[in-house]
């Protein structure tokens, strides 16, 4: 799931066309470091609510997602660094 947005993130900010991904890459890093904290905050603040709303959590959680994918593409992070790490946190069966 990572591998593929990180794909289409880089390939929204190779196109020639405007784009939100290419306007946030090209910006200023704090930009995306405020959007992840919103995001963040959002998908938190869902859960406090007496009536839980599940799509309203999936989708502040979808955003985070994204917007951390768009982090690790400005620092050039390679993504199976991440993924290795993420095998390495695992649990021995």
């Amino acid at each position: 799931m990572f591998k593929r947005l990180i794909k289409i993130i880089l390939k929204s900010l190779k196109s020639k066309k405007k784009s939100y991904c290419k306007k946030m890459l090209l910006g200023d890093i704090e930009k995306i470091r405020r959007k992840i904290l919103e995001e963040a905050y959002e998908l938190v603040r869902e859960t406090i609510f007496k009536k839980i709303d599940k799509k309203r959590i999936i989708e502040e959680f979808c955003d985070l997602i994204f917007h951390s994918c768009l982090l690790i593409v400005k620092y050039k992070i390679d993504i199976k660094k991440i993924s290795k790490e993420m095998k390495d946190r695992e649990e021995p069966n």
